[in-house]
C-alpha cells in the first residue's frame, strides 16, 4: 500500500507555496538503504531532479549514509564572527545588503520574512569557505551526447581565492587594510589542459557593495594579451562545458541580480558525506558516492536581466551550512533546461587557522536535458603519494591576486 500511495505523491505549488500531498510523508530511506534504478521512485520525495536524473540516465546506484552534520560545520572563527556580528547585516528594499562585517549574514532565517529569499541567497554566498584556499589540482570532465569524454585540468595555482572582508581564520581579522576599494574577495582560475586553451587565466574581483559588478581579467595566451571582460560574461559556457562561469559550484552569481523568493522546505538526499576525490564511479562515469538526509531551503531566484540565460533558478539550500546541495534552471520555454548537484569533499585548515578539518562542496554535476550531456568538475587534493595538498585559510599573501600574475601564470613555456 505504501508503495502505492509513493507512486502517486505528488509536490504541488498553490498560490505561490510549495504543498506536501498526504503522500509526500513517506518514510525516510534508512542508512544503508541502496537506492538505484530499480527502487528509487518509492524514495521520490527525498530524491530531487538533479539526482535522479544521475540515477536514471547514468545507472547510478549509492546508498545512504548517516548524519552529516560534523561535516558541514564551519570553523571556530566563523562560528565566533557569526555570534559577534549578528544583527548587523540588513537588506533593503531593492534587495542590496549592507552592514556586514564577517560570519554568516543572517543566522536566524523566519521563513515569513518577505525578504527570507533575499537573506538566503546572502548566507550562501557568504557561507564558509575559509579566508583563502589553495587547491593544487582540479579536473573538469565534459561528456557529449554519445558518452565522448573531454578532459580539462589545472594544476599548481589552478583555483585559489583570497578574501580581504569578513575573514575569521587569519590575520589580519575582519578587514585585511588598506581596502580603498572595498573588496570582498579575489579568485583565480588557470587551464593547463588541452593544449588549446591551456594559460587561459581569470582574475574576478568581487566588491562588498553587492550592487557594484564584478571586475574581470582574462588573459588569453593565443594572444599573449590580458582583456577585461564584461560581467555578463559569467553567462557564458565555461571553457565548452554544460555549466556556465556562474554556475560553478551551483552558484558563483551576484545575489542582486535576481529576485529571490522563499517557496518552501524540504528534506532530501544530498551528498554532504565525506566524499574523497577522485570520487568512485560506475561503469558509466557517474560518481557513486552516498547521500544523506538534509534539511533544505527551496528558494526561487529570477533573473532581474530578461534576456540572462535563464528564466528561473530553483535551489536547494541546506538550512545548517547553506550549501546549495541541487539546483535546476529553466529555459525561456519554461521547460527545465539543467540540473546540478553539490557534493563534498574533506579540506583541512592551515596551519595559521585553527587546524580543524573542515568539510564542504568541492565538486558537482551539471547535466543538460536537452541536448544529453553533462559535466564533472571535481578538485583533487591529494598528490599520487595520498599526501593532501589542498587547503584553506592557509595566510596567503594578497601578491598574487593582481593583473601581472595571471599574465605570468599563463604564459606557456
Amino acid at each position: 500500500m505504501r508503495k502505492a500511495i509513493a507512486a502517486i505523491a505528488a509536490l504541488l505549488f498553490i498560490g505561490g507555496a510549495l504543498v506536501l500531498t498526504p503522500a509526500a510523508f513517506c518514510e525516510e530511506p534508512a542508512v544503508g538503504t541502496k537506492i538505484g534504478p530499480d527502487n528509487w521512485k518509492q524514495y521520490e520525495k527525498y530524491i530531487p531532479q538533479s539526482l535522479s536524473e544521475q540515477i536514471t540516465r547514468g545507472q547510478m546506484t549509492f546508498e545512504v549514509g548517516g548524519d552529516a552534520t560534523k561535516f558541514v560545520q564551519p570553523s571556530s572563527g566563523y562560528k565566533r564572527a557569526t555570534e559577534q556580528n549578528k544583527g548587523k547585516a540588513k537588506i533593503d528594499a531593492n534587495g542590496a545588503m549592507t552592514g556586514w562585517e564577517a560570519g554568516r549574514p543572517f543566522p536566524d532565517i523566519d521563513p515569513k520574512d518577505p525578504m527570507a529569499g533575499f537573506k538566503i541567497a546572502y548566507n550562501l554566498e557568504r557561507r564558509y569557505e575559509g579566508d583563502d584556499q589553495s587547491l593544487q589540482a582540479y579536473q573538469l570532465i565534459n561528456v557529449d551526447s554519445k558518452g565522448q569524454e573531454r578532459y580539462v585540468t589545472g594544476t599548481e595555482y589552478g583555483w585559489m581565492w583570497l578574501s580581504i572582508k569578513g575573514r575569521v581564520d587569519c590575520e589580519p581579522l575582519g578587514e585585511w587594510a588598506p581596502n580603498p576599494k572595498q573588496i570582498w574577495r579575489y579568485n583565480t582560475l588557470a587551464i593547463d589542459f588541452p593544449y588549446d586553451i591551456k594559460g587561459t587565466s581569470r582574475l574576478l574581483i568581487r566588491y562588498l557593495d553587492s550592487a557594484k559588478d564584478d571586475d574581470i581579467w582574462m588573459y588569453i595566451p593565443t594572444m599573449r594579451r590580458i582583456r577585461r571582460m564584461s560581467g555578463a560574461q559569467r553567462q557564458n559556457n565555461f571553457v565548452g562545458t554544460v555549466c556556465t562561469y556562474d554556475d560553478i559550484r551551483t552558484f558563483q552569481g551576484r545575489p542582486m541580480e535576481y529576485d529571490w523568493k522563499l517557496i518552501g522546505e524540504d528534506r532530501v538526499l544530498c551528498a554532504a558525506l565525506d566524499g574523497k576525490t577522485p570520487h568512485p564511479k560506475n561503469e558509466k562515469g557517474f560518481w557513486i558516492e552516498p547521500r544523506s538526509m538534509r534539511d533544505c531551503w527551496i528558494v526561487e531566484a529570477v533573473p532581474r536581466d530578461k534576456n540572462y540565460v535563464y528564466t528561473k533558478r530553483l535551489f536547494w539550500i541546506d538550512k545548517e551550512c547553506f550549501v546549495p546541495w541541487h539546483e535546476n534552471v529553466f529555459d525561456v520555454q519554461g521547460r527545465t533546461w539543467k540540473v546540478c548537484e553539490n557534493y563534498n569533499a574533506p579540506i583541512f585548515m592551515g596551519e595559521k587557522a585553527d587546524g580543524e578539518l573542515v568539510v564542504y562542496e568541492q565538486s558537482f554535476i551539471w547535466l543538460d536535458l536537452l541536448d544529453n550531456t553533462h559535466t564533472l568538475l571535481e578538485y583533487v587534493g591529494w598528490d599520487k603519494d595520498g599526501k593532501q595538498t589542498g587547503k584553506i585559510s592557509t595566510g596567503q599573501t594578497r601578491e598574487w591576486y593582481t593583473i601581472e600574475n595571471i599574465a605570468k601564470r599563463g604564459r606557456r613555456n
